[in-house]
């Protein structure tokens, strides 16, 4: 089993703040910014726009049971679109 240090989950800018965010789109554009942001990145970042992130924990909580909207990123929404809508059909017929 692999050891994941506290000091992973640091900010590379701020390592006195803990990450709170992952971008999800518009990476290639900014490649030469880290892909994991805590707070103090997200308001020092003037180009920081909230859709183009999702909260880490967000995807730790709830990436097992549920689709969420924004995780994984993929070049093609359609594909999370018809997972969605098969779960709402399946749990509408049950």
């Amino acid at each position: 089993m692999d050891y994941i240090s506290e000091k992973q989950f640091q900010c590379q800018k701020h390592p006195q703040d803990q990450l709170f965010f992952i971008q999800i789109d518009n990476i290639q554009n900014n490649q030469q910014k880290s892909l994991f942001y805590c707070v103090q990145s997200q308001e020092d970042d003037s180009d920081y726009k909230i859709s183009n992130f999702i909260l880490i924990n967000t995807i730790i909580k709830k990436g097992t049971y549920q689709i969420i909207p924004k995780w994984p990123p993929v070049q093609d929404n359609s594909v999370l679109k018809g997972l969605r809508q098969q779960i709402n059909q399946s749990q509408g017929e049950s």
